[in-house]
């Protein structure tokens, strides 16, 4: 079973007390230094987390309702830095993940641009085939057969250009 002083504070409420109060055994209290508690309880963002105790070496310590209000004050004090350093791992863990998402966009966006920059140049030396090839029959049903030739060559390199520009 929990004791009560434990489910009071699970309960938010601060506690005080004597080892004389809690039963313990004499020659036990003689082992320790502390004989007087005072204990806060400690939250961070609303859910329990802890104890801020204080002990005092006399047998009945009065803990004075300033001296209460003072240690229950640096105990929340206590508990809103240990939110604050939570948040801040928390910020920080986020930070690192949305660099990690920045630098896969840039990757993506690098990816599409040297797809749509290589889409146009060979789709340039496609429509230049077309015009090369247009123009090489024309010469042949002309009958110009020594002129078809260069443009066999122009078709020739172009068309291995293209080929080398898509192996990149």
């Amino acid at each position: 079973t929990v004791p009560a002083w434990r489910a009071q504070l699970l309960a938010g409420q601060t506690v005080r007390f004597t080892l004389r109060e809690l039963d313990y055994p004499p020659d036990e209290q003689a082992k320790l230094d502390v004989r007087t508690w005072l204990i806060c309880p400690l939250h961070v963002d609303g859910v329990y987390w802890g104890n801020l105790a204080y002990g005092a070496t006399e047998a009945d310590r009065q803990w004075s309702d300033h001296e209460v209000m003072l240690l229950q004050t640096a105990a929340e004090m206590f508990g809103r830095t240990l939110q604050n350093w939570q948040a801040q791992a928390e910020l920080s863990l986020r930070n690192v993940q949305l660099a990690e998402r920045a630098q896969q966009v840039a990757v993506l966006e690098e990816r599409q641009r040297l797809s749509r920059d290589l889409h146009d140049s060979v789709t340039q030396s496609l429509y230049s085939l077309v015009l090369l090839a247009d123009g090489g029959q024309r010469l042949a049903r002309a009958g110009r057969l020594d002129s078809v030739e260069a443009y066999l060559a122009d078709l020739g390199e172009i068309a291995l250009q293209s080929l080398k520009e898509l192996r990149l």
